[in-house]
């Protein structure tokens, strides 16, 4: 497609145009009057009147002389004269002829070195050489600034659409941020709960470790006492144990008391009344020692009962030393995980208070932002306020070009190409008429709709022989084109440019456009396009392509 880059290659026409030379009309059949005429009759009357002085001639004859030389003179002056009045009447003769093309500057007459009228020419010429001068870079200027213009309008108008984009966009932003700022304003609001949430759990937690710090220190008292307790029921076991040693040691004293006590009584018996008194003390020593054996048997056996206690609270002794010391532990390692807790709390804290801190500047930007938007916004209001206003001026200059240009082309300069090939389109729009006409089988008014296809396919077959032959024709031709409206179909020559877009420049046929083209490669086309009439009425358009070189 073309490029609507002001920056982009083009042709640019008019500072490498030239212009061609002017036709000449000549007109050396005006008769030459020479100045020996002149000079020999000025000699003559100084000869003449020296001669007379000199009283070499008789007065009346030269009176005669003198008049006769005089009205030779005055006949020559006459001659003269309608010299000078034939050429100037040559001269408006061709100026007339010439104007048939309003405005025809593309004329230079020639004349005679010796012509009285050769410094009017000259002049005449020259200014008509200034004048095609200015017509022609007037022309090429003024279409270079239209084209430019025009593309400047294209660039403006997408320029436009980019700032309403921008604005669109913009205002996409400005939501978003505003959307943005309100989420980020909920998510402090909801990390500044969460941060105090997390402040009162981490309380907590560090008041419950000191709860069970306390716990585990209550704990570890009693598994001290508990401890010594289960030294002393051991004490007392080994105690008892002595005891019933002792009181062993005492039975066994008992029974040999007793024993002895008994043999005693025997050998008191045996001795009769001397032995009376002893076998009394036998007695009652055998009767004290059966009471100590009675009584170390009560004894052995509340030790042994005593034992037996002992032994259970050894052993619940032991199992609640065993469940004390996995309290303790479970208490120890609560203990630990509340630490944990409370590390893992105070690093939370940190990292809410970081978040909160970044959600806070985040909440910031999303106001700056939201503060550039808007400037954004209101800059691209003023951008495509600028860029109508630029419009509007573009169109302006764009129908002053055109106003200029139209005076421009009322100058017929003769040499320029852009001239001239619309009076060819015009002459080969005239012949393509006739020989539409010719070609139509009945010959009927081309736009009825009672037209059969036979005729539009013997106007496709002369349509292509009359394209083959205008392209042989028309020198530096690259394409020409004939359109139908009947059939909307395009009937061409040469090679198309793809993929381009065109200016349409006006051209002195008020029917006529032509078109100026910016392509990819940088080569630039003018398209010459001019109505095609049958029988009064639009019948189609012709169209010739160059290169811009080519012109």
């Amino acid at each position: 497609m073309m490029s609507l880059d002001p920056s982009c290659k083009y042709d640019n026409a008019l500072p490498n145009a030239t212009l061609s030379p002017p036709r000449q009309k000549n007109l050396h059949q005006s008769n030459q009057v020479k100045a020996s005429t002149f000079g020999f009759t000025a000699l003559f009357f100084i000869l003449f009147a020296a001669a007379t002085l000199a009283g070499w001639l008789n007065p009346i004859l030269a009176t005669l002389v003198a008049c006769a030389v005089g009205a030779l003179v005055a006949v020559a002056d006459a001659v003269y004269i309608r010299q000078m009045d034939r050429s100037i009447a040559i001269m408006a003769t061709a100026l007339a002829d010439g104007s048939k093309n309003v405005n025809d500057v593309s004329t230079e007459f020639v004349l005679p070195e010796s012509s009285p009228v050769k410094t009017i020419s000259r002049v005449i010429a020259q200014r008509d050489s200034s004048v095609r001068e200015m017509v022609f870079r007037v022309r090429y200027g003024i279409r270079e600034v239209s084209t430019l213009a025009s593309l400047l309008s294209n660039s403006l108008a997408d320029t436009h659409q980019l700032a309403n984009q921008q604005k669109d966009l913009a205002s996409s932003v400005f939501d978003a941020s505003e959307a943005s700022r309100r989420a980020v304003a909920s998510v402090q609001e909801r990390a500044g709960h969460l941060n105090a949430t997390t402040q009162q759990q981490r309380k907590a937690v560090l008041e419950s470790q000191a709860e069970l710090q306390a716990a585990a220190d209550q704990v570890q008292g009693a598994v001290d006492k508990l401890s010594h307790f289960y030294c002393v029921v051991d004490e007392l076991e080994t105690h008892s144990t002595e005891i019933g040693d002792i009181v062993s040691v005492i039975s066994a004293i008992s029974d040999q008391t007793n024993l002895l006590a008994l043999n005693a009584a025997i050998e008191a018996s045996s001795a009769g009344e001397a032995g009376k008194g002893f076998a009394v003390v036998a007695t009652e020593v055998r009767q004290l020692a059966e009471q100590v054996k009675k009584a170390t048997e009560t004894i052995t056996t509340s030790i042994d009962r005593m034992k037996v206690k002992v032994s259970e609270t050894q052993t619940q002794t032991k199992d609640i030393h065993q469940r004390v010391d996995a309290t303790a532990l479970a208490v120890s390692n609560a203990g630990d995980r509340f630490a944990a807790m409370i590390d893992e709390y105070s690093a939370m804290a940190e990292h809410l208070d970081y978040t909160q801190d970044a959600i806070t500047q985040l909440s910031n930007i999303s106001s700056q932002i939201g503060d550039i938007t808007h400037d954004i916004h209101r800059s691209c209001d003023d951008v495509a306020s600028q860029m109508n206003g630029g419009e509007s001026q573009l169109h302006n200059l764009s129908a002053a070009t055109e106003r200029i240009l139209q005076v421009s082309d009322a100058f017929f300069v003769g040499g320029d190409k852009t001239e001239i090939i619309p009076h060819r389109l015009k002459y080969y729009c005239r012949k393509l008429e006739a020989i539409v006409q010719q070609a139509a089988e009945p010959p009927t008014n081309l736009l009825s709709d009672k037209i059969t296809d036979k005729p539009v396919h013997v106007a496709q077959a002369v349509l292509a022989r009359f394209l083959k032959e205008l392209r042989m024709e028309i020198e530096d031709l690259s394409y020409a084109i004939v359109h139908c409206s009947q059939t909307d179909q395009h009937h061409y020559q040469g090679e198309l440019p793809a993929g381009h877009k065109s200016q349409s420049l006006p051209i002195s046929n008020n029917d006529g456009v032509v078109q100026k083209s910016y392509m990819d490669d940088g080569q630039t086309f003018y398209d010459f396009s001019a109505p095609i009439y049958i029988d009064g009425q639009p019948w189609g358009r012709l169209q010739l392509g160059f290169l811009a070189s080519a012109l």
